[in-house]
C-alpha cells in the first residue's frame, strides 16, 4: 500500500478521507427529466449539476455536462 494511503471496501484511499454513503454527503432527489422542449426555461443558464444515466456509467461523477434551473427542478421533481 502506498505511504498516506488506507484500504477501504471501495480499494485505496488517502488517510484523511472517509468512506460515507452519498446521501450523508448530499442531498439526493429523483424525479422526471425535464423536457428539453423547455430548453430556455429549464437548462439555459442553470446552476444546479445534472447527472444523467450516461455519468454513471464511469462511476466518478466529479462534474457534469449540464445543469439545469430551479423551475425544471420545481417543475419535474
Amino acid at each position: 500500500m502506498r505511504e498516506g494511503y488506507k484500504m477501504t471496501e471501495l480499494g485505496e484511499i488517502p488517510e484523511d478521507w472517509e468512506v460515507m454513503e452519498l446521501g450523508e454527503v448530499f442531498k439526493v432527489i429523483t424525479g422526471a427529466t425535464p423536457s428539453r422542449q423547455k430548453q430556455q426555461e429549464y437548462f439555459e443558464n442553470g446552476n444546479i449539476p445534472w447527472v444523467k444515466t450516461l455519468d454513471l456509467n464511469n462511476s466518478n461523477i466529479l462534474s457534469t455536462q449540464e445543469s439545469i434551473t430551479s423551475k425544471a427542478l420545481e417543475e419535474t421533481s
